[in-house]
């Protein structure tokens, strides 16, 4: 990682999340995950205002910290 990157973020991916509500409303409610094309920080974007799967936090803030591979994922299965 270069100590003084002028950051350029694109968007990495974009994690299909939403809330159901108990009249079938349904919410889309994505997490955004982004890179830098320079030095390859990563950041995320998610609302604060709605709850996420602990399990898919976890592996979100792996994936920010360069450990976790999202091709890895089987979003079917």
């Amino acid at each position: 990682m270069k100590l003084f990157c002028k950051h350029e973020f694109v968007q990495y991916d974009e994690l299909p999340c939403t809330f159901k509500f108990e009249d079938d409303y349904i919410v889309k409610v994505p997490i955004t995950l982004l890179e830098c094309k320079k030095c390859g920080k990563r950041k995320v974007i998610r609302s604060d205002k709605w709850y996420y799967d602990d399990n898919l936090l976890a592996k979100v803030e792996l994936w920010r910290k360069g450990q976790f591979n999202w091709e890895k994922v089987d979003w079917d299965g």
